[in-house]
């Protein structure tokens, strides 16, 4: 088996390559080429009862593909008051013909990122309003915000990010460390100010309680909400979502039970067949649009065919090296 550092992981990656590879596995999984079980999750409470930290295990496998891939990305979020990484992880890579390990991706939880900001681009791009002078909202400071405003930039040509944290000074200093030259990035103190501002709004953090409103936002908004992937955890206000013109999921039964459309019909004020799969929009985007006037929103669970995208994308390009 084949045992790769997250430096020589790092070194292959491509933007555009790993948006690619990740749109393309959400199209495969709607043509029913890929299939992913149930994620397995471990939360840890702190003696508050409050959520301090999770670990998912998610695989998949693919018919196109040679491999099958077991991931596991855990998120201490107390970490950072330690100096240490809040997110780590690896990924193996298994042949789907033998059942033999392949590669072992030591990369410290990079790959589930990168997947994450490739899945957020693709979905924020989604909405026809948006474009290179929109204002882009991120609602949290760390590094799956940073990386969020990253890609969401660089796929659609956005160069305004507006920022809000959980206090004021984490957001002042990610927008005064933001590393994109061309993109003016300035923080906000409240979410509603962040909504005013912003054409597209992303969430990325670990709430456990909504952070954006109806009353909040105005039209047309494209809302992509990707801090809901364990039950517990929630972001928006479910009737943000009984609002919606749209609602795109990238596993209709995984956001049932772990994200924000499930939370909205379990509230009553949705019914389950309202969601219309990201793969579905992806492979078909002229019969699915997502017309710009109203509210949109993406709930983004993250789905084990993500994870075997991006590792099989590396593979092949370490493989090369590698021999």
């Amino acid at each position: 088996m084949n045992i790769f550092s997250v430096q020589a992981i790092n070194a292959v990656l491509d933007k555009d390559e790993v948006i690619q590879a990740v749109k393309q596995s959400f199209i495969e999984k709607e043509q029913g080429l890929a299939t992913c079980p149930s994620p397995m999750q471990i939360l840890f409470n702190n003696d508050e009862n409050q959520l301090v930290a999770d670990c998912h295990v998610k695989a998949a496998q693919n018919k196109n593909s040679d491999f099958f891939v077991i991931k596991v990305a855990s998120g201490f979020y107390e970490n950072k008051h330690k100096g240490l990484p809040v997110n780590n992880g690896m990924s193996l890579l298994m042949s789907a013909s033998t059942g033999a390990p392949v590669a072992l991706f030591q990369d410290e939880g990079l790959l589930t990122s990168m997947r994450t900001a490739a899945a957020g681009a693709i979905s924020t791009a989604l909405a026809q309003h948006i474009n290179e002078n929109s204002v882009l909202g991120v609602i949290g400071t760390g590094h799956q915000a940073l990386l969020q405003a990253q890609w969401v930039c660089h796929l659609t040509g956005i160069r305004k990010v507006v920022v809000q944290g959980r206090n004021y000074q984490s957001a002042l200093g990610f927008a005064e460390a933001f590393p994109l030259a061309h993109v003016e990035c300035w923080a906000v103190h409240d979410n509603k100010e962040l909504a005013v501002l912003s054409d597209a709004i992303v969430t990325t953090t670990p709430a456990t309680a909504p952070l954006i409103s109806l009353n909040d936002i105005k039209k047309p908004m494209h809302i992509v909400a990707m801090g809901a992937d364990s039950p517990g955890k929630q972001e928006l206000d479910p009737e943000l979502l009984e609002a919606a013109e749209v609602i795109v999921t990238d596993d209709h039964h995984q956001c049932l039970a772990h994200g924000e459309f499930g939370i909205a019909c379990r509230a009553g004020l949705i019914n389950e067949q309202t969601d219309v799969a990201l793969g579905k929009v992806l492979a078909k985007p002229s019969e699915n649009k997502i017309s710009g006037t109203g509210i949109s929103i993406v709930d983004l669970t993250g789905v084990g065919t993500q994870d075997l995208a991006i590792a099989s994308y590396v593979w092949r390009k370490l493989s090369r090296h590698h021999t």
